[in-house]
């Protein structure tokens, strides 16, 4: 299971890049993966919010014989749901700035299991009032 740190603050670590504004919200301590969310990014409505998740990992990592060392997805969040139920929208996979792998076909929801960067993404979107 991951640990994960969690920040509360929002804007407490920012990166921008492409004219978004990743927010650090947590990293893994068994895999050196960093999880952003894109603040700008966040929409809520009828208690369904989306936003822009990255993970950024320091060793690269690999899918269908591509090596990857970013994901950049955009994810759907049930926000009342008891657990938070999820799903990705879009997901794209970059080797440095070479875009490896994308996909547009919307995933069925799932539920964000507890100590997962699902659930991290998921609380943190969910709490963004906007």
């Amino acid at each position: 299971m991951k640990k994960l740190v969690v920040l509360a603050v929002a804007g407490l670590m920012s990166v921008t890049v492409s004219a978004a504004n990743w927010i650090f919200i947590g990293e893994g301590d068994s895999v050196a993966v960093k999880l952003y969310v894109d603040l700008d990014s966040i929409s809520q409505s009828n208690n369904i919010a989306k936003a822009f998740i990255k993970n950024e990992y320091e060793q690269s990592q690999g899918i269908g014989g591509s090596a990857y060392d970013k994901t950049v997805t955009l994810r759907e969040f049930h926000c009342n749901e008891k657990p938070i139920k999820l799903r990705t929208l879009s997901v794209r996979s970059y080797l440095g700035d070479k875009r490896v792998f994308a996909r547009d076909k919307p995933t069925e929801f799932t539920y964000s299991y507890p100590d997962t960067f699902g659930e991290a993404a998921a609380k943190f979107v969910c709490s963004i009032k906007k």
